[in-house]
């Protein structure tokens, strides 16, 4: 991977972040797609991390306005809601080629990206 590829991704990750900060949602719909199309490697360990650390900040900013009383019962779904995704996750990687994410991925941003990239 090159060099210009982290600038890229770094980019990403700073326009997501923007759009995140002002509207609450920005990265799982900027950010995952665009470097899904840099490289498959970035995700998505680094976009996990990326993620947790501004959500962390934005939480840390908001802490006056966090309802602490209702934070165990948003856990009971949560914590298991995590485990099944994660678990279906794993079962559906193994069985789809690393090109149909990479497509799917761009399928996301663009119909146009899609059929460029298969060229």
């Amino acid at each position: 991977m090159a060099w210009i590829d982290f600038i890229y991704a770094a980019l990403a990750i700073f326009a997501g972040s923007i759009v995140q900060t002002l509207t609450g949602v920005g990265t799982g719909f900027l950010m995952v797609p665009v470097i899904a199309l840099i490289d498959m490697a970035l995700l998505p360990g680094p976009m996990v991390m990326a993620s947790m650390s501004l959500s962390g900040l934005m939480a840390f900013r908001g802490r006056r306005h966090i309802d602490y009383k209702n934070v165990a019962v948003i856990l009971c779904g949560i914590v298991p809601g995590a485990v099944i995704g994660a678990d279906e996750l794993k079962l559906g990687s193994v069985h789809t080629p690393h090109v149909q994410h990479r497509e799917w991925a761009a399928g996301t941003l663009s119909p146009n990206i899609a059929v460029n990239d298969r060229q």
